[in-house]
C-alpha cells in the first residue's frame, strides 16, 4: 500500500487512522511542486485571503509549532513509513517510474491534484479516495461547503478512483451530523475524523478478504462544484449560524 498526499490536515487524519489499526504502508509520496508552479496552483484554486493565511501559518510553524500543524512537517511522514519520497508532480515521471518499482496493490489518496490513468492504474486493486462530499451528489471541490449553502446534507464518501472527477465507484458512505456547537472548523474535522475512519475500516475488509460492493456512479447524476465566490462563502456561514442556532433554541 502507498499513500499520496500534499501536505494536509486531512491527509494526516487518514495516516493517523491507518496507524491506529495497525494497517501498515509502503512508502509515502509527498508532491512538494517547483516554487513558481507553486504559486500559480495557489492563484487558480484559492483566495487571495487563503493564500495569505497559509503562508503566515506555515511561517509561524516555523518558530511556534502547534501540536495540531505537526503534519506540516516532515518528520511527520517519516512516522507512518520508512520509505517517505517527494515529487515534484503525481502525475510526472518521478512519480510513476518509482510507483512502478513497488507495484504496489493499492494507492491512497490523501488530498492531492486530479490523477492521471498512468498513475491510477498502476495498483494492482485500485486507487482509493476519501472525498469529503456524499456522491454523487456533490463532485469536486468545497463539497461541505456546497451541501450547506444549499441546504443538504454533508458526509464522507471513500471510492475507486477513475478518470473522472469523483466519478469512479462508491465502497462506503456515512453522513455527518450537524450540531449545536458546530461550526465550518468544527465540521471541518468531523469530516477529516470520518475520512481516516472510513479509509481505515474499508482497507482492513479488503486485507480480511471481505466483500466490499462495489457501486457504480451514473454520470447523469449529480453535479461537480466548483469553487466558492467570498460572497458565497460568507452566505454559506450565515446559513450555519442559522441552522445551529434553531438548533440550540429547539432543545
Amino acid at each position: 500500500m502507498v499513500f499520496l498526499s500534499y501536505k494536509c490536515s486531512r491527509g494526516a487524519e487518514i495516516l493517523r487512522q491507518l496507524k491506529a489499526r495497525d494497517i501498515s504502508l509502503e512508502a509515502i509520496f509527498i508532491e512538494s511542486p517547483k516554487p513558481l508552479e507553486r504559486v500559480r496552483t495557489a492563484i487558480r484554486s484559492i483566495t487571495y485571503g487563503e493564500i495569505l493565511q497559509l503562508v503566515f501559518r506555515r511561517l509561524f510553524s516555523l518558530f511556534l509549532p502547534e501540536k495540531g500543524d505537526d503534519w506540516l512537517t516532515h518528520d511527520f511522514y517519516r512516522s507512518f513509513s520508512n520509505r517517505v519520497y517527494t515529487v515534484d508532480n503525481f502525475n510526472g515521471k518521478q512519480c510513476e517510474t518509482r510507483l512502478r518499482s513497488i507495484g504496489p496493490d493499492v494507492i491512497v489518496l490523501g488530498c492531492s491534484r486530479i490523477i492521471r490513468e498512468k498513475i491510477i492504474n498502476i495498483p494492482k486493486i485500485g486507487t482509493l479516495n476519501a472525498h469529503p462530499g456524499l456522491l454523487p451528489k456533490y463532485r469536486g471541490v468545497q463539497p461541505l461547503r456546497w451541501a450547506i449553502y444549499n441546504g443538504d446534507g454533508i458526509g464522507v464518501t471513500v471510492h475507486f478512483v477513475d478518470k473522472g472527477v469523483d466519478t469512479g465507484p462508491i465502497l462506503m458512505q456515512r453522513t455527518v451530523n450537524i450540531e449545536e456547537n458546530d461550526n465550518m472548523g468544527s465540521l471541518v474535522g468531523k469530516c477529516e475524523r470520518l475520512s481516516g475512519e472510513l479509509m481505515a475500516e474499508l482497507l482492513l475488509k479488503m486485507r480480511e478478504g471481505q466483500t466490499v460492493t462495489q457501486i457504480p456512479q451514473s454520470k447523469a447524476e449529480g453535479k461537480q462544484y466548483y469553487r466558492m465566490s467570498g460572497k458565497l462563502c460568507r452566505e454559506t456561514d450565515r446559513k450555519l449560524s442559522r441552522l445551529t442556532n434553531e438548533l440550540r433554541g429547539s432543545k
